[in-house]
């Protein structure tokens, strides 16, 4: 049931107000849990009938790790990224998922990181 989506009545768009976790499709559950381990992560609930594994930081930020991926990317590593301001830093997980993380953070805080670089689309 999806009650945290309401669709726009004048538009094909749904609006996502609010989300309970995202779902990642993985490989390998060890290496996949290895790595969000690295990311503040930790098990809480395996399902005995699914293959899900539910993880959790410590700002209860859920993921579910669905244990049925596989490489369609022929171990090509593709990122993209936009120059529109803010701070990304874009990382792979074990089963090549680009996870994105995010700063939004206003230009003069911006200058102060030391070794930030800006992305330039345009070259």
């Amino acid at each position: 049931m999806f009650n945290v989506l309401k669709i726009a009545e004048d538009t094909a768009m749904i609006e996502i107000e609010q989300f309970d976790h995202f779902g990642i499709r993985v490989t390998d559950k060890a290496r996949a849990l290895a790595f969000y381990s690295r990311l503040g992560f930790a098990l809480e609930h395996e399902s005995d009938f699914d293959a899900v594994v539910i993880i959790k930081n410590p700002s209860g930020v859920e993921l579910n790790l669905i244990v049925n991926g596989v490489d369609l990317t022929g171990g090509k590593n593709i990122l993209m990224t936009f120059g529109d301001g803010h701070v990304s830093v874009f990382i792979r997980d074990p089963d090549r998922n680009v996870i994105e993380l995010r700063a939004r953070l206003d230009p003069q805080s911006a200058e102060k990181i030391e070794g930030l670089v800006f992305y330039d689309p345009k070259g």
